[in-house]
């Protein structure tokens, strides 16, 4: 780890933070700032899972942050889900899910952490502060968000942030 790469990777975090557009206020800037926890989290993750992954490899980390998470999750989960029909949701619906839990996330997972093994986690987490950019991006065209000049900011420190590490 270098101040260069540090450098790269506050540079990159200063993007998220400039993509949490025009300073939200209530349940909005709640979620960005969560947003922005979660990128910052993530690195943090990797640059710790990195020992444990090169030690016990992917599968077993990967277990041991879904178990983990989930344990964690659950009350929340329960206290959230007190009112919702199970019954009404379709088998669709159900296959949907498992396929969000299984490939975007687990598959995806493994994959990051088979990964970690052969690339510096500095390199790796990088990357993770794309996630907020590509999220952002995609609700252009999907949701009907406006392009700002936060986001040209924002976007323009993500991927210069990612280069500098890359670079460092």
């Amino acid at each position: 780890f270098t101040f260069r790469k540090a450098g790269g990777m506050a540079v990159a975090l200063a993007g998220v933070a400039a993509l949490q557009r025009n300073g939200g206020s209530g349940a909005t800037f709640a979620g960005d700032m969560l947003i922005l926890a979660a990128a910052v989290a993530f690195s943090v993750f990797t640059v710790f899972g990195k020992e444990s992954t090169t030690v016990h490899g992917s599968i077993t980390v990967n277990t041991f942050a879904y178990v983990g998470g989930s344990l964690l999750l659950a009350p929340l989960t329960f206290v959230s889900a007190r009112n919702f029909g199970f019954a009404q949701v379709s088998a669709a619906g159900w296959a949907s899910l498992l396929y969000m839990a299984v490939f975007p996330s687990v598959v995806a997972y493994l994959i990051y952490y088979w990964a970690l093994v052969w690339i510096p986690a500095s390199r790796l987490s990088a990357f993770s502060y794309c996630q907020p950019l590509l999220a952002t991006v995609l609700a252009i065209p999907l949701l009907g968000e406006q392009v700002t000049g936060s986001l040209l900011l924002g976007g323009g420190l993500v991927l210069a942030g990612v280069w500098l590490t890359e670079r460092a």
